[in-house]
């Protein structure tokens, strides 16, 4: 399968509004494919460009490589596109024409895997050359496609949801029934497979095949949380800690980040925690860096635990952790996903000693949860979350059930650009755009200079330049990859911004390492929380407001 016809395929893509026909176009390829091959055509559609390896291919790489291609002269006079992909096609139709390479599927993976494998010294410069030598080989079509695999940028419509809708046309299958195979481990690229094949394999199991966990929605007040389920619910602790997905099975014990990734290595104490637990499970929880005292260290404290990996012994010492456990997905044979929360607790509950569980406890009433929230911030914590009894787990969502609740409001937001600084950080990006969540797009919701350190600015300014799109004067902006925590005391409405609305006293709390952009704050949330500051103060006159109440800092 040559990789041109895979480009044709997604620019024809593009230009199709309707779902329908999306699904049948992309369904006729996949079917079209040898079976060895759709794996690759899944993994690159959805812009992935390998199974299980980080590629470590930015965009500030990018543009050191067609700097090298071509003259600074040409780069100046570049209609910047706002798209990376399209700015290489621009540039390759214009100055390196080349017809189709004839390069397959598999011949592109193997470059990519090259280009993964590139690390230690010298890691970037290989990187760059190996990027330049298969990107001076593809045509147009081919050149942005690869481009736009390598960020994830795909801008077509295509994601696992229609992969699914798509299958189950085929099959007859139920989408729900396709969803739980996932669930219980399957991967996409097997699912399509066998579906196609007409022969799907139950006996599967998800144990050691990380999963996205299940987020929560931000509530302003308990009462709040409370209102939206009305009923009861339980609430837990909020720990301000790294989120976990622990997987056992016998004397195999693995513990992946929320992002996949397994980090069994950074904490290898969970062996002692977990080693008198017999049986096959998966555990969702929090690892927390606590004091010698016992208490709860700040985020920024656990992180070490990662810049350590050579001295993993040291770190132990010098961070000592505690683990924290609040649900539990697998025991046994069975899958607990579709469960109730208050089944899934008394599943965990008999399952851990009470000392790896996060306090939990339901309330009847919102005046209970504002005592435990009370309780949780004088413990060291940084709120509560509240989960209705009724819910079951679904990962990688959003969708209600679920609540936290800090005694300052936080939103998880991106960051889009940043201007060098003046004075003792003129060497430094130090005032930088925020962004936040609508569909596939990120909007500038305003921007700050407050809450990093001195040695934060100075190496947040490095991954900056590393993610580079394009420079505007003072202001880079970049791919929208860093996301930073951020508190703020007020939201405005503003026609600064293209979200149309601004944080007042926004300060960043954290850089959120541990979180992808697909994780972040959307902008519905956003206005939620803007129309419920206004449940305990007065609106302000709009026609006074820009005047006396500036947008910015």
């Amino acid at each position: 399968m040559e990789f041109y016809k895979l480009a044709l395929l997604i620019e024809e893509l593009e230009k199709i509004s309707s779902r329908k026909e999306l699904v049948e176009k992309v369904m006729s390829f996949l079917k079209a494919l040898p079976e060895e091959n759709i794996p690759r055509a899944i993994r690159f559609l959805l812009g992935k460009s390998l199974p299980d390896k980080e590629l470590g291919v930015s965009g500030g790489i990018i543009s050191e490589v067609i700097e090298e291609i071509f003259s600074s002269e040409i780069l100046t006079h570049l209609p910047w596109t706002g798209d990376f992909g399209d700015t290489v096609k621009y540039l390759w139709e214009n100055y390196h024409p080349l017809p189709p390479s004839r390069l397959s599927l598999e011949e592109i993976e193997e470059y990519l895997l090259k280009i993964a494998e590139k690390e230690g010294e010298g890691a970037r410069e290989g990187k760059k050359q190996l990027l330049k030598e298969i990107l001076l080989k593809l045509s147009p079509p081919e050149a942005r496609l690869l481009v736009k695999i390598i960020l994830g940028e795909m801008r077509h419509g295509v994601k696992e949801g229609l992969l699914l809708w798509g299958l189950s046309e085929e099959t007859g299958i139920e989408e729900k029934k396709l969803e739980e195979f996932l669930l219980k481990g399957k991967n996409l690229e097997e699912l399509v497979i066998e579906g196609l094949k007409g022969e799907i394999k139950e006996e599967i199991t998800p144990l050691f095949k990380p999963f996205p966990p299940m987020l929560a929605e931000t509530a302003p007040s308990v009462k709040d949380a409370f209102d939206y389920e009305r009923g009861k619910t339980a609430v837990e602790y909020k720990l301000d800690g790294v989120r976990i997905q622990v997987h056992k099975e016998g004397d195999t014990l693995k513990i992946f980040s929320r992002r996949g990734s397994e980090i069994t290595q950074n904490f290898p104490e969970i062996n002692e925690v977990l080693k008198d637990i017999k049986g096959k499970f998966i555990l969702d929880g929090e690892v927390i860096a606590i004091s010698l005292d016992g208490k709860p260290l700040p985020f920024q404290e656990l992180m070490k635990r990662f810049r350590r990996k050579e001295k993993i012994l040291r770190g132990r010492m010098e961070i000592p952790v505690k683990f924290f456990f609040f649900d539990i997905l697998l025991k046994g044979e069975k899958l607990l996903f579709s469960l109730p929360y208050e089944q899934r607790r008394k599943i965990l509950q008999e399952t851990l000693p009470s000392h790896l569980l996060v306090p939990s406890k339901v309330i009847s009433n919102p005046e209970e949860g504002e005592k435990f929230l009370e309780k949780a911030i004088k413990e060291g914590h940084e709120g509560i979350m509240m989960k209705y009894l009724g819910s079951s787990y679904l990962p990688g969502k959003r969708v209600g059930g679920w609540y936290k609740i800090k005694k300052v409001i936080s939103l998880d937001l991106v960051i889009l650009g940043a201007e060098w600084g003046h004075g003792r950080r003129k060497n430094w990006l130090s005032d930088y755009y925020l962004g936040i969540k609508m569909g596939r797009e990120f909007l500038c919701v305003g921007k700050t200079f407050k809450g990093l350190s001195d040695r934060e600015l100075e190496e947040i300014t490095g991954k900056l330049l590393n993610i580079k799109i394009k420079e505007e004067g003072n202001i880079i902006w970049v791919n929208p990859e860093i996301v930073v925590e951020v508190t703020f005391n007020e939201i405005q409405k503003s026609p600064h911004y293209p979200s149309g609305f601004a944080l007042r006293f926004a300060r960043i709390e954290r850089i959120r390492e541990d979180k992808n952009p697909e994780e972040i704050d959307s902008l519905e949330t956003l206005k939620q929380l803007y129309h419920q500051q206004f449940r305990y103060k007065g609106k302000k006159i709009p026609s006074l407001q820009l005047e006396l109440f500036p947008q910015e800092e």
